[in-house]
């Protein structure tokens, strides 16, 4: 079994990164948290699919082959209070 990493940027609308936001990731077309680990190697899958973003906006999950076939899609929600942003159909393989 293999992860395959997945970063990004939380940013609003206007292009401002979102630091500190709650980043949820779903699979794909549904509100089923996606199984997710923070790690390459080793460690549990992160509870809620749920991590936070950095300062500079920036977050990194990894998705492991043994949970999804290859082609698989998820959807990536960032929120901070009234703020959010989402992209969807995201392919981590």
């Amino acid at each position: 079994m293999a992860r395959y990493a997945q970063n990004g940027t939380a940013r609003d609308g206007m292009g401002v990164v979102i630091s500190g936001a709650t980043v949820i990731v779903y699979e794909a077309d549904t509100t089923t948290p996606a199984t997710i680990y923070a790690a390459k190697s080793g460690g549990s899958a992160v509870s809620g699919a749920s991590l936070t973003t950095g300062t500079d906006g920036t977050f990194l999950f990894y998705v492991d082959d043994g949970d999804y076939p290859s082609g698989a899609q998820f959807d990536i929600t960032a929120t901070k209070g009234i703020l959010s942003n989402s992209l969807y159909d995201v392919m981590v393989f």
